[in-house]
């Protein structure tokens, strides 16, 4: 797809609530109550995992800005406040559910301070905060740093352990490695990694600028 129509791609999600929605079930099941704050990191997690593996594609139509108290879709801030009894979605696109599921997976557990942690240092946050509190956070800024710094050493260590004979956790060894196109089926519950043993790393941000 060309330069010129990308932008008029169509959001996997025709809302935000509907992802809103889906972590709040989440959290629901798990007997977890999940704070706007938390909600709102999650969100952009999301958002910028999907974009990093479907071609800068938005999972929402949500624009996230920097803030003192970490990425905010400012059109939710309201809502998440007051939300209550939302619907369960139903028949989310597969692509879209398989993303929410791995950020849900890999991030549900975190507390808001490890989640404002690991989002302070993917690099993006930290270079809009120096421009200004309230500015926009960049998909494709988002999508490359994320894709950089943690879906291509994901796939990197895949392929190491596949050479090797070794099987990664979760996953087939005959697994294909998933890569940061349009055409690749889903996102295998291996990425993003962080250590092995399966803690948050505390500093993850690639060593040069991405952006």
């Amino acid at each position: 797809m060309s330069d010129a129509l990308e932008q008029f791609r169509t959001p996997a999600l025709k809302n935000s609530l509907l992802a809103v929605a889906w972590f709040e079930a989440k959290g629901t099941e798990a007997g977890r109550r999940i704070p706007p704050r938390k909600m709102q990191m999650l969100l952009y997690i999301a958002q910028a995992l999907y974009a990093a593996v479907n071609g800068c594609r938005l999972l929402m139509p949500s624009v996230f800005v920097a803030s003192t108290m970490g990425p905010q879709d400012p059109n939710l801030y309201d809502i998440l406040e007051n939300a209550k009894d939302l619907p369960m979605p139903k028949e989310l696109e597969p692509r879209a559910e398989a993303c929410l599921t791995l950020v849900w997976r890999r991030f549900g557990g975190m507390g808001v301070d490890e989640l404002d942690n690991f989002i302070a240092h993917d690099g993006v946050m930290e270079e809009a905060l120096q421009t200004a509190t309230g500015a926009i956070l960049p998909l494709p800024a988002l999508a490359d740093a994320y894709r950089r710094s943690m879906i291509e050493p994901a796939q990197a260590e895949q392929a190491s352990r596949a050479r090797t004979g070794q099987v990664i956790e979760n996953t087939p060894i005959s697994a294909p490695i998933p890569e940061p196109i349009p055409e690749q089926e889903g996102l295998p519950d291996n990425v993003p990694r962080m250590t092995m043993g399966g803690k948050p790393v505390r500093r993850w941000a690639p060593k040069r600028r991405v952006y």
